[in-house]
């Protein structure tokens, strides 16, 4: 029955205690809700309580005129089993909505949750996902000293780990870095990659909304310019690579691999057991060869299903997101805000 879902009323504290017992993604934290309230998100959170299936769920969405645009990331807290038609109908009530557009993206590795969106007759998976479900994943456990960090890379990926050693780096590791430097290596990286980087504002909107759960490494050389990050989320035993880049004089020194080792050191320190290295893309084979490379094994999660009852209008928004997520559209974004 669609009584049985109602509004979320403890606080973040209470919210976050939920994440953490249930094991649930990061992007189901009150600090990512902030984080997206910072980007015109509007949030609420949800539970479906019974006997047998609990769940509870953080909402995001945006209305664009007449549109509601739903956004679910990470996925449900408890049972999936819960998000039914009457899951739907308490959306599109609570939030006054006529058209609507929902997409969940659920980060877990539960076969059960991946079997009930499969075999679901509301949620389809959609012509266009945001990301494949898959990533490059540690079991950190299965580390014992600082030689089993990358004991299973490639030959390749060792070779520059050695090379970025001879270079003497000075590595930071800080929780409210330099945005000013850390926007400095991405624009160097986009010069050369052309591909969507994180950038002054975003790093800001990160230090005010997650502040301590997020970790910075970054590189520099002896002169003391900034060469390379890489930024990572930890949630008790478990760590998420949130963003990474590299300069163009950051390359040459291998400092993306020198931010990784530094990066593994810091997660053993605080006893995290698993390091999700992020989504491996077809589009992305670089990052894709870096994060293998390392020895992270590819693992398969259940990823991205929407629900809309219009085929057409599911077809127009997977065309909408898939040019918002082009290259150029990319490219024409990062230019506008750096020169106008």
């Amino acid at each position: 029955m669609q009584a049985n879902w109602q509004i979320y009323t403890g606080s973040d504290f209470e919210w976050d205690k939920e994440v953490d017992l249930n094991n649930s993604h990061y992007r189901q934290s009150s600090s990512w809700s902030k984080l997206k309230a910072n980007k015109g998100w509007k949030i609420f959170r949800a539970q479906f309580d019974s006997n047998s299936k609990k769940t509870k769920i953080q909402v995001l969405y945006k209305k664009v005129l007449f549109m509601t645009f739903f956004f679910i990331p990470g996925g449900a807290i408890g049972s999936t089993e819960n998000l039914d038609e009457d899951f739907i109908k308490f959306l599109i009530k609570k939030t006054n909505s006529k058209l609507y557009y929902i997409r969940i993206d659920d980060g877990s590795f539960s076969e059960k949750n991946l079997d009930f969106f499969s075999n679901s007759k509301i949620w389809l998976r959609p012509t266009y996902r945001l990301n494949e479900a898959k990533c490059a994943y540690f079991d950190l456990t299965e580390i014992n000293s600082k030689d089993d960090y990358f004991k299973n890379s490639s030959k390749d990926f060792k070779s520059s780990i050695k090379n970025c050693r001879k270079k003497k780096l000075i590595y930071k590791c800080t929780s409210s870095p330099n945005s000013n430097e850390l926007a400095e290596i991405s624009i160097s990286m986009f010069n050369k990659k052309k591909i969507k980087m994180m950038e002054f504002n975003d790093f800001e909107n990160f230090k005010s909304a997650i502040g301590n759960q997020m970790h910075y490494v970054i590189a520099y050389d002896q002169d003391g310019t900034p060469l390379g990050y890489r930024a990572i989320m930890i949630i008790k035993d478990k760590a998420w690579d949130i963003a990474a880049a590299t300069s163009i004089l950051g390359r040459k020194k291998y400092a993306g691999f020198g931010c990784l080792e530094v990066i593994m050191e810091l997660l053993i320190s605080k006893s995290v057991r698993e390091f999700n290295l992020g989504a491996l893309n077809s589009n992305a084979g670089g990052v894709n060869a870096f994060k293998l490379g390392s020895g992270a094994k590819e693992r398969f999660y259940v990823g991205e299903f929407e629900y809309n009852k219009f085929f057409l209008f599911r077809i127009i928004i997977n065309l909408i997101i898939s040019i918002s997520l082009s290259q150029k559209f990319i490219q024409y974004n990062i230019l506008r805000r750096l020169f106008f």
